[in-house]
Formats: structure tokens, C-alpha cells, sequence
């Protein structure tokens, strides 16, 4: 049998960029990442894995969502008006007070915010080491972000979040605690469920 040798994307050989995924790779790759290429420039910051998802601060988060949209983005659809899809990540487009009062820090206009997601507080600080970021500030939980946001350089900031677990009631959805047990309204069992902060 004849072994063929391994055909690398047109994309990767333009770019002269032959790598192929690291071994020590955090566990947070965004699923939509191409498996053979590591070496990608995130705009900012040494990172080279994609985020998960990326969002723009901006004072025209209409304008900028449509110009991605004219670039080949798809809006998504159920989600926030300001939010397409685009070569595989989720842009979130939103206005610098939206941001400062969704997470209590002072984004400015033009300001980008990567969202990675790794399995535990252990690794996200793993992360940051990695890639030398700057820890600014503990954002306020309001929107699902809590937690420390690091810069990587003026303009570029990464937040990485970390898997946290919800107990809830079925029928009483405002029933929310961090441990087990069962509802005090009217005693089912909680239901865990995973979110990122």
C-alpha cells in the first residue's frame, strides 16, 4: 500500500503557515477552529487560538453588524439583532454604555473583547500566564460575565470564562442555588445546569 503525503489547505500553503495542532492545546478551542492550523494572529494579543466568541464595542453596533453582514456574515437569527456569524465565531456588536453597565468596566469606543472558554479556574489562569495578559479588573456578574477581565494590549481584551453549575427548579425557574437539594416551593429535586462565567 502507498501512503500518501498529507495535502495542506490552499489557504495554509498561500500563507506559509505549515503547523500542525499543538499537544499542550487548552481545552477551550473553539469547535468551529480548524483542527490542522495553530498559528493564527487573534488582532491584539499573542493569542494564537480562535475565541469563542468576540465582541465589538462600538458607538454604531447597527452599522458595524451590517458591514460584517455585507462581508459575508449571517445574521443570527433568535439572538440579539447585533449579532452574526462569521467565519465560525459569534460577533456581538454593542454601544460602550451597554458594555460598562453589563459588566461594570469602562469600555471605550472601538474596544474588542475575545470570549475564551476553559474547563476550571486553574486553566484560565494557565491562560493568562500563556500569553502574558494583564489582569485590569473583576468584572460585576449582569450578563453572564463575572470574573477577572485581562487586557492584552490597548484596545484588546480577553475575558476567559470557566464552567459553573446551577441548580434549578423545573417549575420555579427562580429557584437558583450552587448546591444540591430539592425546591423549596414544592420539594422536586433541582436540576443542574452548566453555564460559563
Amino acid at each position: 500500500m502507498i501512503k500518501r503525503p498529507m495535502v495542506l489547505s490552499i489557504a495554509v500553503c498561500a500563507a506559509a503557515v505549515v503547523c500542525l495542532a499543538a499537544a499542550e492545546a487548552p481545552r477551550m478551542i473553539n469547535p468551529t477552529q480548524p483542527k490542522d492550523l495553530v498559528l493564527i494572529e487573534i488582532k491584539g494579543t499573542t493569542v494564537d487560538l480562535l475565541p469563542n466568541h468576540i465582541d465589538i464595542i462600538t458607538t454604531s453596533p447597527e452599522i458595524e453588524a451590517r458591514k460584517l453582514v455585507a462581508a459575508g456574515g449571517k445574521k443570527h437569527e433568535g439572538g440579539f439583532p447585533n449579532n452574526v456569524f462569521f467565519r465560525g465565531i459569534l460577533y456581538i456588536f454593542g454601544t460602550p454604555e451597554y458594555w460598562r453597565k453589563a459588566t461594570g468596566y469602562r469600555f471605550e469606543d472601538g474596544d474588542v473583547l475575545y470570549i475564551y472558554f476553559v474547563a476550571s479556574p486553574e486553566e484560565r489562569a494557565e491562560f493568562a500566564a500563556k500569553y502574558k495578559l494583564i489582569k485590569v479588573t473583576d468584572l460585576r456578574r449582569k450578563t453572564g460575565y463575572s470574573g477577572p477581565l485581562y487586557r492584552a494590549s490597548p484596545g484588546y481584551y480577553l475575558y476567559v470564562a470557566t464552567p459553573v453549575t446551577t441548580f434549578t427548579c423545573a417549575m420555579h425557574p427562580q429557584i437558583a442555588t450552587s448546591a444540591e437539594g430539592k425546591c423549596p416551593i414544592c420539594a422536586m429535586e433541582l436540576v443542574p445546569t452548566e453555564s460559563y462565567e
